[in-house]
């Protein structure tokens, strides 16, 4: 009878063995593939979790304590690996004499300095800097709640069946958003650190994901407030999807107070109004398809000048003497300076 417990109590600790191997191997695939915070990727590696916790769980309290000290050593690997990515990534070991305070450290020791990037770059230690916090918190996770939860789960026992089919979907609901909200405060950590030294339009701008992202709302801006004076009155498009953070005019007057901001349908006169000096271009956040605003044309005999910024590379192009036909200025962004 003992032996036919022990023989259980071994194929268990061994389906919990392959469980996990399973759960990092699939970590492994899904980190080269960039899909591994996918919702779908992320409930199917939760699955795996779920099965080696419970499994686990299933064995003798008596063996689960021998394998406590495994469990222990388990999780302080896979915490000093997440701690030295994130210290890595903070101080990005490529550039050590470039980093603010890199730059004292490997004047006193350049020979150090030389040798850390040439170890680096020898042995390809890249691939564990790119690594994201999800190649190792889930797997860390998973041991904790071995570690810590034993009291608790030995309760469950008693416990019948629909108890136990609910404490498992809310460990499948609440594991994918408990990474989720780590790998976000994982980047944070890592950005602010990076860009701690910068002024705040450099940081905003990488923060918000750069020109190409919404960090472009504080480069437009830049533009706008460098192209017309502070008393300048300015037609902006309207509030939508396409124009969400342009279109807002209580949003877009943080960036480009004093002057003032009105929406078409705001003004009786329309575009005629004597209360407009400019006309804000907006290529807005279309995806793959063309647009524009504004979507209708504005009279030669109205313009005094158009001004365009290439979202790219930031160049600023001047045009004057022509009309503005809205097929002409697809995903463009500017300004026109009105009569």
């Amino acid at each position: 009878m003992v032996l036919s417990v022990v023989r259980r109590d071994t194929f268990r600790l061994f389906l919990v063995l392959l469980f996990f191997l399973g759960l990092l191997v699939s970590n492994f695939i899904f980190e080269l593939e960039g899909v591994l915070s996918y919702s779908h990727h992320l409930l199917l590696r939760s699955v795996l979790a779920l099965a080696v916790v419970s499994l686990f769980f299933s064995m003798r309290r008596v063996t689960r304590q021998k394998l406590q000290p495994v469990i222990r050593v388990g999780i302080i690997v896979l915490a000093a690996a997440l701690f030295i990515n994130i210290f890595l990534n903070m101080i990005n070991v490529y550039s050590l004499g470039e980093s603010f305070w890199g730059v004292e450290f490997c004047a006193a020791f350049v020979s150090l300095c030389t040798f850390v990037q040439t170890v680096f770059f020898t042995f390809k230690l890249f691939r564990f800097i790119t690594l994201s916090s999800y190649f190792f918190l889930l797997p860390l996770f998973t041991l904790l709640m071995i570690y810590l939860g034993n009291d608790f789960v030995l309760g469950t026992k008693k416990y019948d069946l629909p108890r136990k089919f609910f404490l498992a979907l809310i460990f499948l609901l609440i594991l994918p958003n408990l990474l989720k909200s780590f790998h976000r405060a994982y980047l944070s950590i890592i950005q602010s650190y990076q860009i701690r030294h910068e002024n705040f339009y450099d940081r905003f701008v990488f923060k918000e994901g750069g020109p190409g992202y919404y960090g472009w709302i504080k480069v437009f801006s830049n533009f706008i407030l460098a192209q017309t004076p502070t008393s300048a009155s300015l037609l902006v498009p309207p509030q939508a999807m396409e124009y969400k953070m342009e279109g807002n005019t209580n949003y877009f007057r943080w960036f480009l107070y004093p002057r003032r901001l009105y929406h078409l349908q705001s003004l009786e006169a329309g575009l005629e109004s004597n209360e407009l000096d400019y006309v804000v271009v907006s290529g807005g956040e279309c995806e793959s398809k063309q647009c524009v605003w504004p979507d209708f044309e504005i009279d030669q005999d109205t313009i005094k000048r158009m001004i365009f910024i290439d979202r790219e590379t930031q160049g600023v192009t001047t045009i004057e003497g022509e009309p503005f036909l809205p097929e002409n200025y697809q995903n463009k962004w500017g300004l026109i300076e009105l009569r």
